[in-house]
């Protein structure tokens, strides 16, 4: 059994997970014997657990893919704050500045 069938009956067994979280549950108690009846054949316990390793990584990595996503999503928030928050502090900027050209030249009246 190479490694194509393999990440195949992981590929199963995730497809089966995200139709039924009664399965995903009872992975992590009893994995050989869920992967058996996911796959519905009988396979040495050797791929068995070269399966479920797939498993746990494909798992992992989609958590790792929601973790990045929401992580994107936060950089991208603070990034657009920022943004805001210079362009605020650009509009205060002139706005100062023309108050006080406004303040120097009416002093400048005054003499």
């Amino acid at each position: 059994m190479d490694e194509k069938n393999i990440m195949e009956y992981a590929n199963k067994a995730i497809e089966a997970f995200k139709g039924d979280n009664n399965l995903l549950t009872s992975f992590a108690s009893k994995p050989a014997e869920i992967i058996k009846s996911i796959i519905g054949i009988d396979i040495p316990d050797d791929i068995i657990a070269k399966v479920i390793e797939a498993v746990k990584g494909l798992l992992a990595g989609g958590a790792l893919d929601a973790a990045k996503d929401a992580i994107s999503g936060i950089a991208d928030t603070a990034a657009d704050a920022a943004g805001s928050v210079a362009d605020k502090a650009e509009e205060a900027s002139e706005k100062g500045g023309g108050i006080l050209s406004g303040a120097i030249n009416a002093f400048k009246k005054l003499f």
